[in-house]
Formats: structure tokens, C-alpha cells, sequence
């Protein structure tokens, strides 16, 4: 806990600055534990230096978050993936849309997901079918 911490608070103040790959791994470490805030924090640092987006890094946080069926920001960070980069993947929808089970219209919100998912090639992809995802029944057959 408190290295994860120690590691993020550095990053805005490191006067080398971290390299991408360092980013990305205190992203991931961070999420992996489960500080979500931590590793929110490093993505914004990535961009506040430029550091072009990782897609491994923001899924990860993705990630984090559905576990912890924080849908409203999961599907927050989702668009901004869409409108800043990385361009969301279909690992990066499955979050999202295992988010979604927890919303008050958890339904309606994996609905509008499906056809981004879908246009990704994910019909492709029988891992990526609702009973996969660990998505309920009832958003699967909604």
C-alpha cells in the first residue's frame, strides 16, 4: 500500500520523470491491488506528459473497477478512451459492460454497448458472449 502510494506521488514531482513502461507498471500494480485512485492518477499522469496511452494500463483500470461494480466510472473512463485514446478494445467493453450488471439500468446500459462490442469483431469471439463476461441473465436476455 504504501509503496504504490510513495511510487504515484512521486510521479508529479520526479524530476527525470518516468519512462511509459514505468507508468504502465505502477497503472497496473496499483490497479491489480485494488487503488483504483492510485492508478487513476497514474493515467493522468501519462497524459499530462504525453506519454501515449496504454491500452494494457487503462484496461486494467477498467478492470478495477467493474470488480468493484463501479459502473458510472468505468463507463466514464470508457469514453474518454473513445475520445482521447487508447481506442477501447474488446477486453476494455467486457469491463464495462460487467460494470454495467450493477446500475440501476444495467440493461439498458449493456444494450448500448453491445454494438460498439459488436463492431469490434466480438461475434468472433465466443469468450466474449454474457455468460462469459459474468454478466446476470437478466441483462443477457433484458
Amino acid at each position: 500500500g504504501d509503496l504504490a502510494r510513495r511510487l504515484v506521488t512521486e510521479l508529479a514531482g520526479c524530476e527525470r520523470g518516468l519512462g511509459r513502461e514505468e507508468l504502465i507498471a505502477v497503472t497496473l500494480k496499483t490497479a491489480a491491488r485494488g487503488r483504483i485512485g492510485l492508478a487513476r492518477q497514474s493515467l493522468r499522469e501519462m497524459d499530462v506528459r504525453g506519454v501515449r496511452p496504454s491500452i494494457t494500463a487503462h484496461n486494467a483500470v477498467l478492470d478495477a473497477l467493474a470488480r468493484r461494480h463501479r459502473w458510472s466510472e468505468c463507463l466514464s473512463l470508457l469514453t474518454m478512451m473513445k475520445q482521447k485514446g487508447p481506442a477501447p478494445d474488446e477486453q476494455s467493453y467486457a469491463a464495462a459492460m460487467r460494470a454495467s450488471a450493477a446500475a440501476p439500468l444495467g440493461a439498458q446500459l449493456a444494450r448500448q454497448l453491445l454494438p460498439e462490442l459488436d463492431s469490434l469483431g466480438a461475434a468472433k469471439h465466443p469468450e466474449l458472449s454474457p455468460a462469459r463476461l459474468a454478466m446476470p441473465a437478466r441483462l443477457a436476455h433484458a
